[in-house]
């Protein structure tokens, strides 16, 4: 897990629980939030308290999913369950070889259309379009842009916010295919 630098014990902080329909991974069924408190920051994990009242929320979901489990009328049809962490995004920025989703472990690609990070048709609209959509992009978040060597310095005029453009960096360059960079929004 990456651990931002802006994160501090004491920050609030929520759950997010969701249950998906079984045969139709769309439809969102149980939805849970419950809020805390960061307790511990290691090197890469984060352990927080719930607040008085919430862990209640928290068994709720845990029992109806349960629940769930106990009868099943009809044979369910589908995939595993989605696992996604709301964290910082990968960018495949201009890539036209598509084994970046491959080698990304389909981080770019993803089951949710906020984590849907390749842009097809690879060009700057669709880009633009998931940049300026603040339920796919929020301000404050870090972004990893990976792209073809020769077009890594390109994205810095397309960095949507003054305050992108000004905390763009190259972060490796070492290969002479790839380079990544970084951003806050």
């Amino acid at each position: 897990t990456f651990i931002p630098e802006t994160l501090h014990i004491g920050q609030p902080m929520t759950l997010d629980l969701r249950l998906h329909k079984a045969n139709d991974s769309k439809v969102q069924e149980v939805k849970a939030l419950a809020t805390g408190v960061v307790t511990k920051i290691g090197a890469h994990e984060v352990t927080f308290a719930l607040f008085p009242g919430e862990r209640g929320k928290v068994e709720g979901f845990i029992n109806e999913c349960k629940r769930r489990t106990q009868f099943k009328k009809e044979p369910q049809y589908g995939r595993p369950p989605v696992f996604a962490v709301d964290a910082d995004r990968l960018i495949a920025w201009q890539l036209y070889w598509r084994g970046e989703n491959f080698w990304s472990g389909g981080e770019i690609w993803a089951f949710l259309p906020e984590m849907r990070t390749s842009f097809v048709p690879a060009n700057n609209t669709e880009a633009q379009k998931y940049f300026n959509d603040r339920a796919r992009a929020p301000l404050g978040r870090r972004y990893f842009v990976l792209t073809e060597a020769s077009r890594i310095m390109g994205f810095s005029q397309l960095a949507p916010t003054t305050r992108a453009k000004d905390t763009y960096e190259v972060l490796d360059t070492t290969s002479n295919k790839f380079s990544i960079a970084a951003f806050y929004l």
